[in-house]
């Protein structure tokens, strides 16, 4: 499980151009991103969430849908140290929701 930030505007972090003169670098005035929730399963099954948050709600939503998916399944999540996912109200979810 983990989740990705999706924007409009890739970042820019090199531009070529000829020695002395100056490089053009084309700005978007929308900054529109997304936030891709995903998590599988080790029998190949996919669970997409996308949202335009990036936080501990979105997060707790997440583990509501994967039990709803997965009913009766004994789910073990390997995670990052966001701090979503550290949050106290995140672990007691997961603790309530028997997600390990």
């Amino acid at each position: 499980m983990d989740e990705t930030i999706l924007t409009s505007t890739p970042p820019l972090r090199a531009k070529w151009a000829l020695q002395g003169t100056q490089a053009v670098v084309p700005i978007i005035g929308d900054h529109h991103k997304r936030i891709l929730y995903g998590t599988m399963s080790l029998r190949g099954s996919l669970l997409i969430h996308d949202t335009d948050q990036c936080n501990q709600e979105e997060f707790q939503i997440h583990l509501r849908m994967m039990r709803s998916l997965w009913r009766g399944w004994k789910l073990i999540l390997f995670l990052d140290r966001a701090s979503s996912h550290k949050a106290e109200e995140s672990l007691f979810l997961a603790e309530e929701l028997d997600i390990a």
